[in-house]
């Protein structure tokens, strides 16, 4: 059977509701499928490439939680839509938190957001091939990574002169992530964290503050922007450490481990070389764990030596990871550092600039923190603080720009009293 894109499975026990979702697709020129049950579904998903399955929850026999869970375990890369009553929301967010569900929408639905948001579970699904692909040739090269153990600096020449042979392959996957530079970055910091799940948004977290910093310090656009991007990769190269190294403590690791382990910075350089515009990037991220009294790695710099990007990676770096292991704020973690003047690991301007951050409340230099009520929210507004669902569901990441399509999902959701009503944004200075 020859493949269709955008191949959509429709299971519902009623004839109507499935005609009625036909129409609704239409004008989108989907390849849809559908099936009156569950193992009629079953035996369609056997025999079809298919993208995205919207099923009713309400059927007999096999209801859609028992169906989309099947789905979920046969054909894990399969987006499942659940359509629902009131009567059954919180079976529906049940097994949404259980991972069975990408996203569920009740009846009546509208018809406009069920569009949006099969749209939006395609690119999620195209992204996810995309990753899968990604990732198997990451893997391919991890696999070589196993064999360097002769010193550092051979290892960086022998890998460097390995990525350079796959340039071109790789220029080609880099052209085929939509043209685009940023939706590129995105990539990569995704492929980071799926190495650990307990990463979470750890590098974004690390680049929004990054990026505040060096507008706190009023560096050039171009110099600001190669900050955030080196902070976005600034682990990249640890997808060339092993699993059982990363998801130990540091502190218990052995010798042997610890100096596996900082070779990242080095092997996060040499993976950027080879990209356009991507080398002074390299340089920040080679850096951005050295200390400003000489007591980092890989080269042990100190002071100025340090490139400013890396010092502001260095402390953004070292909040996020104290705001996780700690109680204490970004108050606390700046005092203490003040508190150790020129003799300690981080760059005091830097750290000023931090406290600048504080006393102005200031993303930027120009913007506060508000609250807003969900309908009062614009189309390029900033999120201040991450969003999530009444049980802990991330749906927008801190720092991300509001688009029309997340107006409408949180229009919508507020309705339905599953997120607050309350969303904290940056607002320009009056």
């Amino acid at each position: 059977m020859v493949e269709r894109d955008e191949t959509i499975l429709l299971v519902d026990d009623e004839e109507s509701i499935l005609s009625s979702l036909r129409r609704l697709f239409r004008p989108d020129n989907y390849h849809i499928c559908t099936a009156l049950s569950a193992e009629e579904g079953l035996a369609i998903l056997d025999q079809n490439p298919v993208w995205l399955v919207i099923s009713d929850n309400g059927m007999p026999r096999t209801n859609g939680v028992q169906f989309l869970k099947e789905v979920r375990d046969r054909w894990p890369d399969v987006v499942r839509v659940m359509l629902t009553g009131y009567a059954d929301l919180n079976s529906a967010m049940e097994a949404i938190n259980r991972g069975e569900v990408y996203r569920f929408v009740t009846k009546p639905w509208d018809p406009e957001g069920l569009r949006l948001l099969v749209r939006e579970g395609l690119e999620h699904y195209r992204l996810v091939q995309e990753n899968t692909r990604m990732r198997a040739l990451i893997e391919e090269q991890n696999a070589k990574l196993k064999r360097w153990n002769e010193s550092l600096q051979q290892t960086v020449e022998e890998r460097t002169k390995e990525l350079k042979q796959r340039n071109e392959e790789l220029a080609g996957l880099y052209r085929q992530l939509k043209g685009s530079f940023v939706e590129a970055i995105k990539v990569f910091t995704g492929l980071i964290e799926l190495r650990d799940p307990t990463i979470g948004g750890h590098a974004r977290r690390v680049a929004g503050l990054s990026k505040s910093l060096a507008a706190q310090m009023a560096l050039r656009e171009e110099e600001a922007k190669n900050v955030e991007v080196g902070a976005l990769l600034h682990d990249i190269g640890k997808i060339g450490i092993p699993d059982e190294i990363l998801r130990k403590n540091e502190r218990l690791l052995s010798a042997g481990e610890q100096a596996r382990l900082r070779q990242h910075p080095i092997l996060g350089q040499a993976a950027l070389q080879i990209v356009d515009h991507l080398d002074s990037t390299g340089v920040l991220i080679r850096h951005h764990h050295e200390r400003w009294d000489g007591h980092g790695y890989p080269d042990e710099l100190k002071g100025e030596a340090i490139p400013l990007g890396s010092r502001i990676i260095a402390v953004a770096n070292a909040f996020d990871h104290h705001r996780k292991a700690s109680s204490l704020g970004l108050a606390d973690f700046v005092e203490s550092q003040l508190g150790l003047g020129y003799n300690g690991p981080f760059d005091p301007a830097v750290i000023l600039a931090l406290k600048g951050i504080i006393d102005g409340s200031t993303v930027d230099g120009e913007s506060i923190e508000v609250a807003m009520d969900v309908s009062q929210l614009r189309e390029g507004l900033v999120l201040a603080r991450d969003l999530r669902t009444s049980t802990g569901i991330l749906l927008i990441s801190k720092g991300e720009t509001l688009k029309r399509a997340y107006l409408l999902k949180l229009i919508l959701y507020e309705r339905q009293k599953l997120i607050p009503s309350t969303v904290y944004v940056y607002h320009p200075r009056t």
